[in-house]
């Protein structure tokens, strides 16, 4: 039985190690396939896709429960992660110049709008961690997700128990 918590223990550690890189990632790659006047426009779309995927996987599980069992949501978004990763490993490329589908005059256009400036060698943390407005975003990032987390796993509860309203087809 111990062998079989500490495999969980571990397996959630390593999904944590992946989900923290995933922000940095996507800000990463944006930055080099997004020209800079579209930039924002791109991370919101991404970043609001997130909460989207939360909010229809939350809709979605007390169906798949009520017909299926429980472990059908493990199984239906398992394979839905499989088939998502198959495809943008086959299909998705780090910077426009290792991806082979696209033309020379595409990779050139992308190129000339994106701008990729020196590499930072050193950050000035100290700087940066002195300035109020780094605090107030840090406060209202905290914030925003505690509210958006606890909005999301107790959406289900409270309308079964406060509400009296059922989450499953009539």
């Amino acid at each position: 039985m111990f062998f079989i918590h500490r495999c969980i223990m571990d397996m959630t550690k390593y999904k944590f190690l992946q989900q923290g890189v995933a922000m940095p990632a996507m800000n990463n790659i944006l930055s080099k396939w997004v020209p800079v006047s579209e930039r924002s426009r791109s991370l919101a779309l991404v970043y609001s896709g997130m909460y989207l995927g939360s909010v229809t996987g939350l809709a979605f599980s007390p169906f798949l429960i009520y017909k299926f069992g429980w472990p059908s949501v493990f199984y239906s978004f398992g394979s839905l992660g499989t088939v998502w990763f198959a495809t943008w490993a086959a299909k998705a490329y780090s910077t426009p110049l290792e991806d082979p589908g696209i033309s020379a005059e595409e990779k050139k256009l992308i190129i000339s709008e994106t701008t990729s400036g020196e590499p930072v060698t050193t950050i000035p943390w100290g700087v940066i961690l002195s300035k109020p407005p780094v605090w107030a975003l840090i406060a209202c990032h905290f914030c925003h997700n505690w509210g958006t987390f606890i909005l999301l796993t107790w959406m289900p509860t409270y309308y079964n128990q406060v509400s009296s309203t059922s989450l499953l087809p009539n």
